[in-house]
């Protein structure tokens, strides 16, 4: 080959390469879970707000995305084929999509890491840090290095450290007020019955990225993870709690109240007296708020604890101990914001597995004012009724930035009582509030089926949700209420009861055809009707107990009924498929012969029986025992006998 060939081969390569999808997948170091995406101009990568400070500033706050993400949903995919059902597939899933994202970042952040570090020991960069859950490196430099770093083709875009403000509930002070049994709004969501069944959240962890809260508070001690019951003073914050605020304190702590109010209403107990709706769930915590705001980098840094949760140094990461639940009682104030840069975090929680609970938001009435990230497609976002199940009016409403119903589902959250800082106890209103009756929901059913996985924990609360409409929203779902007010026992009775289906045909074996026939579980009298067109059915029913047996009967006018014994699962599809056949000719009381009359032939075939000179078939015996005692005598003969005398009208046992 020529030079000029060989150039030309070269330019051709590269035409081809730049003109490669976008977002492709790539099979790199860190495996074949790397998406590269395509970052605009160096003058675009900087957002406006960031522009405005470099104008101004000595020293700006910024958030680096890096071009290289991580699919985790299909890291997610690709794992779950490889491992059998049960919390060993879960842990799998979450250790590969931890371990994907932090490879990740190691190898794409190297060089841009090498370039702080020089700038810092010029003076340029005053801090940095990085985070793998959303591959991104937080930097407070120089607007020389922004601009530096808006050059590096190894950057997507520069975003501003912005603030988010929570959005504090609106607390109602009562004097005197003392632990009570279940409120409202845990009644309202029936979990009381569903604590009957024995399901409470044993087992189930939900982290909570809010206010801190406060460990030492009667109903949430001894619910925190780090509790130690052998040595309460000496509990252990290891892996069990996040300040990542200044200045840092090493056991949890409230700086507002509303973290140990929403933590409350998941988890809280003294006693007998329970006021969160699984009371025997755990807790961990990562506090972002101090005086109702947080910038960006603290929320990632909670968000990364959450997935891999640390030590008390902020090192070696487990992603077995992270929660199945987080709880986000908080999001922007600006409503219908669109911001999608959080969204990498919230797609990484759920592609491992953690159900990630938002909510909607206090922006009122108006259409498209859910918050962020309560609108992202991977959140749950939680909307705020009252106790006549009417839409609070602060309610933020739908629809999100993209399709899908808005917010999804409804919770109480006007005066609920909950826990609060000192002891105390307080009636408080907001989606803040209705949010951790939702985190508290899905805990009682993971305690019920630990294998769920955050789609199905999540399409079960929505399928089994009580509907809810008003003036405004007639339909539902609906931009509202969502599906309507998660219903705790209706979703157990779900999870607990599984479906009986199959095929009924009737007729002579050979020919049988479909029939309208009742199918019914004898015990619970809980019955269906078979299409008559193909013979199918499909009945709902609960679970068997363990050791019991129900029995499911056919019946069908003119045909032997047919009856099968079974158990069933919860969420089994359990197949019972019947061929009746049919009934023989009537039997006619005293028609011993079955000539169709009754006359002394019959008497002498029952005399003979009797003395033990004939035998009958069972259809005989039937006719023959008239006054249906079970047995063939002398009585029998003469009621026939009478009849036949017309002493007797009709017999009287026909």
């Amino acid at each position: 080959m020529t030079g000029n060939s060989l150039r030309f081969s070269l330019f051709v390569l590269l035409i081809l390469a730049l003109l490669l999808p976008v977002a492709a997948i790539d099979a790199g170091q860190t495996g074949q879970y790397i998406i590269f995406e395509q970052p605009p101009s160096s003058a675009e990568k900087i957002a406006p707000a960031v522009r405005e400070e470099l104008d101004r500033e000595d020293y700006v706050e910024v958030l680096v995305k890096m071009t290289r993400q991580v699919d985790t949903e299909q890291v997610a995919r690709d794992t779950l084929k490889r491992f059998p059902a049960g919390r060993r597939k879960q842990l799998a899933v979450r250790t590969a999509v931890v371990e994907e994202l932090q490879a990740n970042a190691a190898m794409s952040q190297k060089n841009i890491r090498q370039y702080l570090e020089q700038e810092q020991s010029r003076g340029g960069v005053l801090e940095y840090r990085s985070f793998y859950i959303v591959n991104l490196v937080f930097v407070k430099a120089s607007p020389a290095v922004v601009e530096q770093l808006a050059r590096r083709t190894d950057v997507k875009v520069i975003l501003p450290n912005s603030s988010i403000t929570m959005e504090p509930p609106e607390i109602t002070e009562i004097e005197g007020l003392t632990p009570l049994a279940a409120g409202w709004g845990i009644s309202q969501i029936n979990a009381p019955a569903v604590w009957e069944r024995g399901f409470e959240g044993a087992g189930v962890v939900i982290g909570v990225i809010d206010s801190g809260v406060d460990w030492q508070h009667e109903v949430l001690q001894t619910k925190w993870r780090g509790y130690n019951p052998e040595a309460p003073s000496s509990p252990d914050a290891s892996y069990n709690w996040l300040d990542a605020t200044s200045p840092k304190v090493p056991l949890p702590e409230d700086s507002g109240g509303h973290g140990t109010l929403v933590t409350g209403v998941i988890v809280g107990s003294v006693g007998s007296e329970w006021i969160g709706v699984a009371p025997a769930a755990s807790w961990i915590a990562a506090r972002i708020f101090r005086d109702d705001e947080a910038s960006s980098d603290v929320a990632l840094e909670a968000g990364e604890f959450m997935l891999a949760p640390t030590d008390a140094s902020g090192q070696n990461p487990r992603p077995d101990l992270a929660p199945d639940i987080i709880n986000n009682s908080w999001g922007s104030t600006e409503p219908g914001d669109a911001n999608e840069w959080f969204r990498p975090m919230v797609q990484a929680w759920r592609s491992a597995g953690i159900l990630p609970v938002f909510a909607a938001g206090n922006s009122g009435d108006g259409a498209g004012t859910i918050a962020c990230p309560a609108n992202y497609p991977e959140a749950l976002a939680v909307a705020s009724i009252d106790s006549s199940n009417e839409l609070a009016t602060s309610s933020s409403r739908g629809p999100g930035y993209a399709e899908g119903i808005k917010p999804e589902i409804s919770a109480p959250g006007v005066l609920i009582y909950s826990s609060y800082p000192g002891g105390d106890y307080r009636l408080c209103s907001g989606t803040s509030m209705a949010t951790p009756h939702i985190s508290g929901a899905a805990a009682l059913l993971l305690s019920a089926d630990g294998n769920l996985s955050v789609d199905e924990l999540e399409q079960i609360m929505l399928d089994t949700a009580t509907p809810l409409t008003s003036s405004t929203y007639p339909l539902s779902p609906n931009y509202g209420f969502g599906y309507g007010l998660v219903n705790t026992l209706a979703a157990i009775n779900y999870l607990r009861s599984g479906c009986i289906t199959g095929q009924v045909l009737a007729g002579e074996a050979g020919n049988e055809m479909p029939v309208d026939a009742t199918v019914v579980v004898v015990e619970t009298e809980i019955s269906t009707s078979t299409d008559p067109v193909d013979g199918t059915y499909c009945l709902q029913h609960r679970a068997t107990e363990l050791g019991e047996s129900l029995t499911l009967r056919v019946e069908v006018p003119g045909y032997q009924n047919a009856e099968m014994q079974f158990t069933l699962a919860g969420r089994e599809t359990l197949v019972c498929n019947f061929a009746l056949r049919p009934l023989g000719p009537p039997v006619i009381s005293g028609d011993i012969d079955s000539d169709g009359s009754i006359s002394i032939i019959d008497v002498i075939l029952l005399l003979r029986h009797i003395t033990g000179l004939t035998e009958l078939t069972p259809s005989q015996f039937t006719a023959a025992d008239v006054n249906e005692d079970g047995l063939l005598d002398i009585a029998d003969a003469i009621i026939i006998m009478r009849h036949l005398a017309g002493l007797e009208e009709t017999l009287p046992y026909s």
